[in-house]
């Protein structure tokens, strides 16, 4: 089968040398088609990439963001299957051609396992969401629901035909792949999961993509899209699932630093948590009495929750007050 790979960039010439190198054996193989959708730069890099790639499909649109770069590519996309990838970002194409070669092709999502390479960190190589890897799967969706959080697209193989016949989209802003994600999901598609590893997510200093645990707008964005997911994903099987990530992960970014926030922070951050906290404790964390999502950390985050009560300013003051006046009490 033959696949079209869907690249989005803004501003990536920091990043040519690697991509040029990373890109370059993928370019020269007539099974693959590549799209570079740049979204709106303003620097040199679509300049170098038509020099030294004359051949690659080069579009450009005025900056929306990475996700409607992709719903761009997927329109202009003509081989049978469609993938995504990061100009920063690096595939193992042995691996990739591999894969390509054992795909079944009424299969409408490929799910293949990711790693993370943290640059900052002497390149420390971790596994991407292992615990939804652990177990080969062929299926509906619903049938293995742990899928739902693996919420990054660049590590999937999807079917065109599919894409375009569930008139699914990836929205404005950031976080797009959870939801892009969901709503596929949602279509209960027939999956496939493998614990082959093709693809290296690169986290580099400062990248866009990264989570500002102290930026306003970045934590709204986090939590708007973890409540929608949860709406979107109301009485189906991948309910608790998402529920049980949003503990062991999103709300778990912040409850570790809450204490040192700056007041704001934490009267924005205490109010996102509190949504989440009327569902608390996650009620079925099994089908079947087989585990669906499980995590060192979930008992130790269930602590976390009730102690950010006890961390609530209000609360800190109530307390305060409530002491000085036992004090007080005491003179006379």
């Amino acid at each position: 089968m033959q696949a079209t790979l869907i690249i989005p960039v803004f501003n990536g010439m920091k990043y040519f040398s690697f991509f040029k190198k990373n890109i370059i054996d993928i370019y020269n193989d007539p099974k693959y088609e590549i799209i570079v959708v740049d979204d709106g730069s303003n620097d040199l890099f679509h300049e170098n990439l038509l020099k030294d790639f004359p051949n690659i499909l080069y579009f450009y649109q005025k900056n929306q963001g990475s996700g409607i770069a992709r719903n761009y590519g997927i329109k202009k996309a003509t081989k049978d299957l469609v993938m995504f990838m990061d100009v920063d970002d690096e595939i193992n194409k042995p691996e990739l051609d591999h894969v390509i070669s054992k795909i079944d092709g009424s299969i409408d999502i490929n799910c293949f396992q990711a790693k993370r390479i943290h640059i900052a960190q002497n390149n420390k190589e971790v596994f991407w969401k292992k615990e939804v890897f652990k177990d080969e799967y062929i299926g509906p969706a619903f049938g293995s629901p742990n899928i739902i959080i693996d919420s990054i697209v660049m590590n999937k193989i999807f079917r065109r035909d599919f894409l375009i016949q569930s008139k699914v989209v990836f929205p404005e802003g950031k976080y797009e792949d959870k939801i892009f994600l969901t709503k596929l999901f949602l279509k209960n598609p027939l999956i496939s999961i493998n614990n082959v590893c093709f693809y290296k997510w690169m986290v580099f200093p400062n990248s866009v993509s990264q989570t500002n645990t102290k930026d306003i707008d970045d934590i709204n964005q986090r939590f708007d899209s973890c409540e929608y997911q949860l709406f979107l994903a109301k009485d189906t099987p991948f309910f608790d699932v998402i529920l049980s990530n949003i503990y062991n992960h999103d709300i778990s970014l912040y409850s570790h630093n809450y204490k040192k926030m700056e007041p704001e922070l934490k009267k924005l951050i205490f109010k996102r948590f509190l949504i989440f906290k009327q569902y608390h404790p996650v009620k079925n964390l099994s089908i079947n009495g087989k585990i669906i999502y499980k995590s060192d950390s979930y008992k130790q985050l269930c602590k976390a929750m009730k102690r950010i009560d006890k961390n609530n300013p209000l609360n800190i003051i109530k307390k305060a007050i409530f002491k000085n006046i036992i004090i007080i009490m005491k003179f006379f």
